[in-house]
């Protein structure tokens, strides 16, 4: 669905309604009547009016709104829309409308002449010679689109309205996946890997959203996105040019989340913070004991398979080698496991290849020995904390 600003209506608006002073038969005998509600689906002419295959009107609402449209059914996304921008009302003996400038003006029109079927409009004095005709329907999926519209919230957001996993609708889907919004308004981008076995990638907290009573805007994938509607389980986004409109959908929150959340939201417990130092290192290929030594300073072959793993609040660790080269990463112990990977998504996605596991065989205060196995061979580790 697409969304513009009245741009396109009040140049075809102003354009018919001051072409010429009205010869039409109709628009002679037609008068305004407000006894006969104009409320409803109307188009302009009877066809396609300037030869670029769209057909284009108006919704006038019980609220005392209105809504222009066009479509245009060739196109990927056939509506342009301008959604309650105008307004209308009783005013003597004819009905008023004001119709968006699309810079937060207006102009006034009238309604010259109308009944059940037509109305015609007048601006400056002049009647339009093209009258617009009653829709029982609008073209396309227009009135599912308006009925969705019209049950949706466009302003006075709050963050409950907000939060959850929100995946785009439809198949322009180009950062396939969608984002989460969690209770605070963190921001997290979610996309979709596909293969042998799906999986989502999240970049964690990645914004913020900015709210207050007026407005909403979300920071998402480089650009900031205002919101649009919210409702029912779909938030219509617009991008900074507002000329799109972009439909997400609620969905369940992905497992890697609920894994990722829970992970990061959870306590380090107190007897693995600090500087681990490794003190021996065992060997085993197919059953025999290749290495199995302390690791001093003295011995330099030995200090090969000297770390120290320097675990802190927040699940980070950093993991540095003899020679002093480092990497900061994310850990978790799950089921006497202990995770290490430099890459946050690799510790929430099972199968992962980005990650070292190893057992905790033993761990106490200030020893742990940590063991890993990989088809025939078995390293053995033993720390001590400094």
């Amino acid at each position: 669905m697409k969304h513009t600003y009245c741009v396109t209506m009040l140049t075809l608006l102003l354009g018919i309604v001051t072409l010429a002073a009205c010869s039409s038969d109709d628009a002679d005998t037609l008068k305004p009547d407000i006894n006969t509600p104009i409320t409803g689906y109307w188009q302009i002419a009877g066809e396609d009016l300037n030869g670029d295959g769209a057909i284009q009107g108006i919704v006038v609402h019980d609220d005392g709104t209105v809504t222009d449209w066009i479509y245009t059914q060739a196109s990927n996304d056939p509506y342009q829309l301008g959604f309650k921008t105008g307004k209308w009302t009783a005013s003597g003996n004819h009905y008023e409308m004001q119709l968006s400038k699309g810079n937060g003006s207006f102009y006034t029109v009238t309604v010259a002449g109308n009944d059940d079927k037509m109305m015609y409009l007048a601006y400056n004095g002049k009647t339009s010679v093209i009258p617009f005709h009653r829709l029982s329907t609008l073209p396309g999926e227009g009135d599912k689109m308006i009925q969705e519209l019209e049950s949706m919230k466009m302003s006075g957001f709050t963050m409950s309205d907000l939060t959850g996993y929100w995946e785009m609708a439809d198949g322009n889907n180009t950062h396939d996946g969608g984002f989460y919004i969690d209770e605070e308004g963190n921001v997290s981008e979610i996309g979709t890997i596909v293969g042998a076995q799906n999986y989502h990638t999240i970049n964690y907290h990645t914004a913020k959203i900015q709210l207050n009573s007026y407005f909403c805007a979300i920071p998402l994938w480089g650009q900031s996105y205002k919101v649009y509607a919210v409702g029912n389980g779909v938030l219509l986004l617009t991008a900074s040019d507002g000329q799109m409109v972009q439909r997400f959908e609620r969905k369940e929150k992905p497992q890697e989340i609920v894994r990722m959340e829970r992970l990061l939201n959870s306590p380090v417990s107190a007897d693995w913070l600090g500087t681990w130092e490794a003190k021996h290192y065992t060997d085993i290929i197919d059953g025999r004991t290749i290495t199995d030594e302390d690791i001093t300073p003295e011995d330099d072959w030995i200090m090969q398979y000297y770390y120290t793993l320097e675990f802190t609040t927040g699940h980070r660790v950093k993991k540095t080698n003899h020679l002093g080269y480092s990497y900061d990463g994310w850990f978790s112990v799950e089921d006497n496991i202990l995770t290490i990977t430099d890459n946050l998504n690799a510790i929430t996605t099972h199968g992962s290849s980005y990650i070292e596991q190893w057992s905790i065989s033993s761990k106490t205060d200030r020893q742990m020995t940590l063991t890993r196995k990989s088809e025939s061979t078995t390293e053995v580790y033993t720390y001590r904390r400094k």
